[in-house]
């Protein structure tokens, strides 16, 4: 491995899950299994992701090309959990224990926080948890997933929709709470944003606690600084001084992890105004339904008007220049989808003739970001003939 990547994971086959997910958010990622690993290998630049009996086992020292560093925020993925490994693993260095049984959702939004770069945004530290919680609302208590907590205040992911300002209280489960339930007085800080997860329509809600007691408040610290058994997430080890996530919430309490089509690469290309058709191939569910879209640039395209599209969903893209000119057919990735049809789709990694072909297209059309005006309709495309690919 000559080149340095930004992101390793080495393991013995048990990590697929994780590379797919990596994959999907377009990361330049490496993965080294079994017998492929030496004793030693060129670290990474962000992220070194180790199964846990290969972190515990046979772990190959980390070495960076000349002029380089590596000094990667490192995660062990086990399906264990006690207080000597997370002391055996902190002494390693390892910085997050991050279990199997931690869902998808929660596990990706997790990723999307440590692969991005530039300054801490957040006043207080979260932790991702992606377990049940149960939430009280006039007298009427309900059950959700907590994705995220911190002493400030939650996320939530509901199947009701819970509009700015409401009253809330959340309640966690006596395996965080100590032995009893904490309950947690707060508010909505903002209306809720749709999710579609596994098929499943739910709606993401940011929650604010109001003043806490010191109690509360201890045991809330207590949490997010990992010294409960059984969170999904676990910290250990302090951050690299470079490492620095930013894209937490704001003072507002809102998250800007939908505002990217990219997780790795936050509007890393310009983008473009684009009012040709595009085909999009192999999404049975939207077949013949027209859609919209909204921008284009090398490493994805914005799309709107599209009904029944998944985060996750594998997609064939059409992409024509002039009448005449034969399409640019890529393959992509649904990375977000929006209860108003609009989803964010990235193209996989561009063969040079692919990104040659884009470019000159792009060149053809305005950049989105200069065009000083406030038309919502401009530089929209007409996305239509959606049907199911040959492949299934």
């Amino acid at each position: 491995m000559a080149n340095q990547p930004s992101v390793l994971i080495l393991d013995d086959g048990e990590l697929d899950n994780v590379y797919r997910m990596l994959l999907e958010l377009r990361t330049d990622v490496v993965r080294l299994r079994g017998a492929e690993i030496g004793r030693s290998v060129v670290g990474p630049r962000d992220l070194l992701v180790t199964a846990g009996r290969r972190t515990l086992g046979e772990m190959p020292e980390l070495t960076a090309p000349e002029g380089t560093e590596s000094s990667p925020i490192w995660i062990c993925v086990h399906n264990q959990d006690f207080m000597p490994l997370r002391e055996r693993l902190c002494e390693m260095g390892v910085h997050y224990l991050l279990q199997n049984a931690l869902d998808e959702q929660s596990r990706r939004r997790f990723l999307i926080q440590l692969l991005r770069s530039g300054a801490e945004q957040r006043g207080s530290s979260r932790l991702h948890l992606g377990g049940d919680v149960d939430y009280r609302t006039d007298n009427a208590t309900r059950q959700g997933r907590l994705v995220e907590l911190s002493v400030d205040g939650c996320r939530i992911l509901a199947q009701e929709s819970l509009q700015m300002g409401t009253p809330l209280t959340a309640i966690l489960p006596p395996s965080l709470g100590g032995g009893a339930e904490l309950e947690l007085r707060g508010i909505v800080l903002r209306e809720a944003e749709h999710e579609v997860c596994s098929g499943q329509d739910l709606y993401s809600t940011v929650i604010g606690f109001g003043e806490l007691d010191d109690a509360i408040r201890e045991k809330l610290e207590s949490i997010t600084r990992g010294e409960r058994i059984g969170t999904k997430i676990t910290p250990l080890a302090s951050l690299p001084e470079e490492a620095r996530i930013a894209g937490g919430d704001t003072a507002d309490g809102r998250a800007d992890e939908e505002d990217s089509d990219t997780a790795a690469d936050r509007r890393g290309e310009v983008r473009h105004a684009y009012d040709r058709p595009v085909h999009v191939i192999g999404y049975e569910p939207a077949a013949g339904v027209p859609v919209l879209g909204c921008d284009l640039s090398l490493s994805g395209v914005r799309l709107s008007g599209c009904p029944g599209f998944d985060a996750g969903v594998r997609i064939t893209l059409a992409i024509f220049g002039s009448a005449r000119e034969e399409p640019i057919i890529l393959e992509a990735a649904v990375i977000r989808s929006a209860a108003n049809g609009e989803m964010g789709v990235a193209f996989d990694p561009l063969s040079p003739g692919h990104q040659q072909a884009l470019e000159k297209l792009l060149n053809s059309y305005p950049v989105l970001d200069a065009l000083h005006r406030e038309d919502s309709d401009a530089g929209r495309t007409i996305v239509a003939n959606v049907r199911e690919a040959a492949s299934g």
